[in-house]
């Protein structure tokens, strides 16, 4: 580790347009990684040249995004999937995917509050039904006249 060695390698590796990853107080490189928090479908990332520093913020945001996430997360992004390939209409779909990401359902997730995001999870669900009962009504229709 030696510091002036590593500030002329990036200075060097800089003017060549070349990647460099500095880590600790004294960074010197054009990029760092990030360190990382998943949770499912849930990713977080936390960046910082200081590699510790983010280390520290991440262990503080597992305790508010345990494992209780993961479900959420995996029955978010499957029923959001279905919201976008089958509801016809945008404002629906905002409505929707805004009401499965709200801070109540947030508050759920975050207090174990299983049986009730998955309910409401459920309700959204069956909004997305209606639609398909709605076009095969609509289909139904044109071809009896």
């Amino acid at each position: 580790d030696d510091l002036v060695a590593n500030s002329a390698i990036c200075r060097v590796a800089d003017q060549l347009g070349k990647l460099t990853y500095g880590n600790g107080c004294d960074f010197r490189g054009n990029f760092f990684l990030p360190t990382v928090l998943r949770r499912g479908q849930l990713v977080i990332a936390v960046g910082s040249s200081i590699s510790h520093l983010a280390r520290q913020v991440v262990l503080e945001l597992e305790e508010d995004y345990g494992p209780e996430w993961i479900e959420y997360s995996e029955g978010l992004e499957k029923t959001c999937a279905r919201i976008f390939a089958e509801v016809p209409d945008e404002l629906e779909r905002q409505r929707l995917v805004h009401q499965l990401t709200s801070p109540a359902m947030f508050s759920m997730v975050r207090s174990g509050d299983t049986e009730h995001w998955r309910s409401q999870m459920v309700a959204v669900i069956a909004r997305i039904d209606s639609y398909q009962e709605k076009s095969l009504d609509v289909a139904l229709e044109g071809e009896t006249t």
